[in-house]
């Protein structure tokens, strides 16, 4: 009876540190996806500036040489 009962207990925490195990390696793909999301949200702004600064050089340009 004994055994049996301490068996159980091993076999809650084993499956517990799988859960755990589980929640951890999602985690870490999540902040991953994250970091990819906000690298990318800096390039396309860092982008979208240098389009600005590209046409209003260009129109600078333009109407200089009317």
């Amino acid at each position: 009876m004994e055994l049996e009962v301490i068996m159980m207990e091993m076999d809650v925490d084993i499956s517990m540190e799988m859960v755990m195990l589980i929640n951890l390696i999602l985690l870490s793909i999540l902040f991953l996806i994250n970091l990819n999301l906000l690298f990318q949200l800096q390039l396309q702004l860092q982008l979208q500036l240098q389009l600005l600064l590209f046409l209003s050089y260009n129109f600078s340009l333009y109407y200089h040489n009317l």
